[in-house]
Parts: structure tokens; sequence; C-alpha cells
């Protein structure tokens, strides 16, 4: 028994003496390591400001130490000041948290059920009833100014109704003093007269407008609780210098509701056109949030072709808005628009023009299908004949109600008889002036028959392209065989020489020959052994000419 026990005691002290000395090896290894990284976690502990003493097991590592050295090592921590043999910094004041920027106000409520069925609404010929079914309406002025769109317009019962600002003429041209012009109180009065947003029709600029300078206004148009539209030719203002640097600001702009890209020139071609200018359809899928599609058509017709087209670009669609006019409507009576649809078309307007003019057309000057009969029949005036009579001409107040050119009259002079001397030389013929050629090889787009043609004068908004393949690509993507097969070489397009203004027919009383002093004109040709003449001479269409000598029968006069 006092083996055993004097045993137990032996083996209880030395497993006690074994667990001191562990415990002591591994309290002199954490001090060890301690010490080891105490200055670079001093360091972490001063530059935080957390504290200026450290001891790394505490709860807290990094404490004050009641900013004193004794304080701290009576507590059996290090100082780190001394160990560092640095003062501490004064503590940095906290950062004020980022400022966000101020929420942006949701658009007013849109009561429109469905897709959007919409159409524009020219003022200055009463108005349109629009498409069946519509419950959209741009009441559309033409006018910028906003104090004459504003009296120009007004709200079409049972749609909801925007107000139009601006066009594709000089009246409707921005800049950046008539933006300044819209003011908050003008604003709030088109709010109280009942118009649920703005149509910002925006095509021609005066000088450079910067993005920041529409934004401002969208801005304050949804503050003041109106829906923001904007609409441009084509992908982008066809007459603003930076106008694809505005579409990408727009499709960015939270303040923006809806795109509205106008996919037509005249507002009469068959077909929708798809031609992207600089800014591409598919940057339209990446618009703001909140922002919806809703292209101008030419008409309803287009509409499933427009469709087609852009779910296969991505860009969901909302809806479309027409342009041309429907009658039946139950509008206002007509109001004044603007100056430049009524009077008289200039001359020098044709000059500037070349071949079709319709200042009420959002592009003004077109080529009219290169024929004075399309271009008149689409209420344009067909600047050839005009510049050939050289006096002005009515205007034509509407596409759909086209207003014929009248003829000046020629006087009824006649016609001088041919020499007697020169018998084979043709008739003088008084020059007409005619558009510049097209150079050959070069091809543009006919919107009128859904083709490219080759020669001519091409209209001055057109690209041309080398080859008939290479236009339709690029202009009839949507029917290309159809028009590669119908494009027109030059061999056989129509000769685009301008027909000088028609004199108003006379009574078809034939003109007598004038007897020379020398031979008198005979009043019959005489016939050749070889190769008989007519008998008579070929009349013009007003004026017939006088027989003329025979003695050279290879060329006719």
């Amino acid at each position: 028994l006092k083996l055993q026990f004097l045993y137990l005691i032996d083996r209880t002290y030395t497993q006690t003496y074994s667990l001191t000395m562990k415990a002591a090896m591994a309290l002199l290894a954490l001090a060890v390591g301690a010490r080891a990284q105490t200055p670079a976690q001093c360091a972490e502990c001063v530059a935080s400001g957390a504290g200026e003493c450290f001891q790394p097991n505490w709860a807290v590592p990094c404490y004050p130490g009641g900013r004193s050295q004794s304080t701290c090592e009576g507590a059996g921590a290090t100082w780190c000041p001394a160990l560092l043999d640095m003062t501490p910094p004064t503590p940095a004041p906290p950062t004020p948290p980022p400022t966000s920027a101020p929420p942006v106000p949701p658009p007013p409520p849109f009561d429109v059920d469905g897709e959007i069925a919409g159409f524009w609404s020219w003022t200055w010929s009463g108005g349109s009833a629009g498409p069946a079914g519509a419950n959209l309406a741009v009441s559309f002025s033409g006018w910028a100014d906003g104090e004459q769109a504003l009296s120009s317009s007004w709200v079409h019962d049972g749609h909801v109704t925007f107000l139009d600002l601006g066009g594709g003429n000089s009246n409707g041209a921005w800049s950046a003093q008539q933006i300044a012009g819209l003011t908050r109180d003008w604003m709030r009065r088109v709010k109280a007269t009942g118009f649920a947003g703005i149509a910002w029709d925006i095509e021609v600029c005066s000088g450079v407008i910067a993005p920041a300078v529409f934004h401002e206004r969208f801005v304050m148009a949804r503050e003041e609780g109106l829906i923001n539209l904007v609409s441009y030719s084509h992908s982008k203002p066809y007459a603003c210098s930076n106008g694809a640097e505005l579409v990408r600001a727009w499709i960015a702009d939270p303040y923006v509701d809806m795109q509205s890209p106008q996919l037509y020139t005249t507002g009469n071609e068959p077909a929708p056109d798809f031609v992207a200018r600089e800014v591409q359809w598919r940057e339209f899928k990446n618009m703001a949030a909140g922002q919806t599609f809703v292209p101008s058509i030419a008409n309803v017709g287009q509409y499933g072709d427009v469709k087609t087209f852009f779910d296969r670009a991505g860009v969901p669609m909302a809806g479309y808005i027409q342009w041309q006019q429907t009658q039946g409507g139950s509008n206002p009576p007509p109001v004044p628009g603007p100056p430049t649809p009524h009077g008289t078309v200039t001359v020098e307007e044709c000059r500037a023009c070349g071949q079709c003019y319709q200042p009420s057309w959002l592009v003004p000057c077109y080529a009219g299908g290169n024929s004075q009969g399309a271009c008149e029949g689409a209420g344009g005036t067909w600047c050839p004949a005009l510049l050939a009579a050289g006096t002005a001409a009515p205007r034509t107040p509407a596409p759909d109600s086209p207003t014929p050119i009248p003829a000046t009259p020629e006087p009824a002079t006649p016609l001088p008889p041919v020499p007697e001397t020169s018998p084979s030389t043709p008739a003088p013929v008084p020059e007409t002036p005619s558009p510049p050629a097209t150079p050959e090889g070069k091809w543009w787009p006919d919107w009128s028959s859904g083709k490219c043609l080759n020669g001519g004068a091409a209209p001055w908004q057109a690209t041309t392209t080398g080859t008939a393949a290479a236009c339709c690509k690029t202009y009839f993507s949507w029917r290309l065989a159809r028009c590669i097969a119908g494009s027109t070489p030059a061999t056989s397009q129509p000769a685009l020489t301008p027909v000088p203004a028609a004199a108003t027919p006379e009574p078809a009383t034939p003109q007598p020959a004038t007897p020379q002093p020398a031979t008198p004109q005979p009043t019959t040709a005489t016939p050749q052994p070889a190769t008989p003449q007519p008998t008579t001479a070929t009349p013009e269409p007003a004026t017939p000419l006088p027989p003329v000598p025979t003695e050279s029968p290879s060329t006719p006069a």
C-alpha cells in the first residue's frame, strides 16, 4: 500500500509538472509571436485611430489606454507610440456619407389600354380622325415656338393628346434661345389645357444644341406632370449637326418616356423606310428603364412589317403613330398654322430644292418619283416647271389635297420659217435648265416604286451606291428580291429633263408659213424620187410648225 501510494504521488507530480511546462511554453510562444507582430499591429491601431495601446489577448486589441503610457503598460499592454517612436496623429474627421442623386419622379399615369394606336393630326387642315381604334393623338402644328404651338392646337376628344413642338421646316427649327423660352409657367398652361404630354419633334437645329439643353426641359416637363415623347426623322434628326449624339443621349435619358423615330420621308411611301442613319436600330435595345418604342409610320397598313422588323432586331414595340391623315374627325375648325404651307412657292425655294417641293412635308425637298405627275399627285410643286416658267406658284396646303400648278400661257407668236440656206438643220429649240445628273454607276432609292434607279438626278437626302444590289440591300432589305428585279438601269430610265411650263392650249389654228423674200415657202412638201417626205409638217402640241423645203431628204426638220 505504501509503495502504491508513493507511485500515485509521483505520477501526479509528473503530470502536473508536464502540464505546467506546456502552458508556460505556450504562453512564451504567444508572447514572442505577439511581440513579432506588435509593430505592424500597433501601426494599424494608431493609423485607424482606434487607440495607442495594443494587447492581442484582449477582446478589442486596440484600446486608448487612458491616453497614457503608464496606464497602458500597467495593464500589460504595449504602448504603441513608444514602440513606433512616433506621436499619434490627430484622428481625421469622419467622411460624410456620399450624397445620392435625387430620385427620378415617375412618369404621370398613361391611360391607354393595350398597344398604342396613335396618329399625327395636322391642325392647319382641321385635324385627323386617326385610324380605327386610335387611342392617342398628337396635335401637330409644326411650330417649335411654344406660344404658337399652344394657340394652334387642341385636345382631341376621346384620345390621350400630346402637344407637338417642332417640325421639319424652318418653323419647326430648334435653337437654344427658343428652348429657353419654354418656361415652367408655359408647361403648366399646357397641362391645364388638358394635354397629357409634349411630342418633341426634333429634326432641324439652328447651331449645335447640347443634349443637356433638351434634358433640362424634359426634367421640367416631368415635374409638371407631362409625358415626354421624342420623335425625329429616321434614326436621327436630318438637319442637326450632332443628331447622333442627341439620339444616344435620349436613349439613355430616364426622363424620356417614348421614342418615336419616323420611318418615312414624305409620308406617302408604299413601304416603311428602315434605313438607319448613323444611329443603328440595335442601339434602341438599351433604352432607359421605363421607355417605350412607338415608331411613327406612314399608315397603319405598314404596322405588321414594322413589328416584324423590330422583333427581329430585339427592340420591343409598344404600338405606332400614323402620319397620314384620315377625314371624318369631330375636330374644331382649322386654325391658322405656320405661314410656310400657304401663299406661294417661290422660284428661290424651288431652286434650292431641285425637283419636288412641299413645305408641309417633314423633308420639304423630295425626288417625287422623278415625275411631275407623282410629285403633284402627292401635293408637291414640280420645280422644273416652275423654274422654266420663272414665276411663283400657289402653295399646296396639304399632301392629300393637291392643287394643280396652272400653266403659264406663252404668247401666240408664229414660229419663224426654216432658213432656205440650211434646210437640213433642225429648228432651234429653247434650252431648259435640267437638274444635275447622277454619275453613271451610281444607284439611288426611289421610294415611290420601291426600287433603285441609275442616272438622272438623285434626291439630295439619299446616299448613292455603286450597284443596284447594294442599293436594294441598303434601302429595301425587306423586299430585296423584288427591288433587284425591278431596278432600272440608266438606259431604260425616263429622261429627267425638266418639263417647261406648258402653255395653255390655244385654239388649234394652224400658223401659215411666212414666205421668204427670195423663195416663198411651199404649202406642201415636194416628195423626192428616192425617199418621199410627208406632205404636211408634224405639228407641235399647241402650234403646228410650217412646212419645210425638202432639199435634203436625209435629215427631217
